[in-house]
């Protein structure tokens, strides 16, 4: 075979490498499966069982600056839930409900009345975060842990929310996580 021939032999099977390779990252980014891709046990500083199943995800984060929210629903079976359990004993970050006034306004909405004044917060959009009495949760201020200075100013009088929130349901084995980024 000439040195052109095989020149020539040599560029189509790199286009046709470099087409299956941008084929196979298409297709990877497309049927990304964020049930199994997302590390849950990171985000809320407590191991997750393997094995529990993740009922629900929705993930609007993107765009300029990563703003968005993620929520995630996970249900144990009651050996799942013992492990996890066990787990939460480890963070002291974990609270029995009910939740904080602060907080309760950011996930479940209502009205505060604040030097006069009337403040109406939405609940959480298209998310079911149960009230629940039996229940313990999680809450990771992440603005206040990249401004330390703004640490303690009322989370609800700030110009941003970077939180953390995941609520535990004892009754239904149910794990909520909801990250929002604004």
């Amino acid at each position: 075979m000439s040195r052109l021939k095989k020149l020539g032999l040599f560029f189509i099977l790199l286009f046709i490498f470099i087409c299956v390779a941008i084929g196979v990252l298409i297709l990877k980014i497309e049927y990304f499966d964020p049930y199994n891709s997302v590390n849950y046990s990171e985000m809320i500083d407590t191991e997750i069982p393997k094995n529990a199943k993740v009922l629900d995800y929705k993930d609007t984060h993107g765009g300029f600056l990563g703003d968005g929210d993620l929520y995630a629903v996970i249900q144990f079976d009651k050996n799942e839930k013992n492990s996890f359990l066990k787990n939460i004993e480890k963070n002291k970050k974990w609270k029995k409900t009910p939740l904080q006034k602060d907080l309760k306004l950011i996930i479940y909405g209502g009205e505060l009345k604040k030097d006069g004044n009337y403040y109406v917060y939405e609940p959480l959009p298209d998310y079911n975060i149960p009230k629940t009495k039996n229940g313990i949760y999680y809450f990771k201020d992440r603005f206040a842990e990249n401004y330390p200075e703004e640490a303690d100013t009322n989370i609800n009088d700030r110009a941003a929310y970077n939180i953390t929130f995941a609520l535990f349901d004892l009754d239904t084995n149910k794990l909520y996580i909801y990250k929002l980024d604004t």
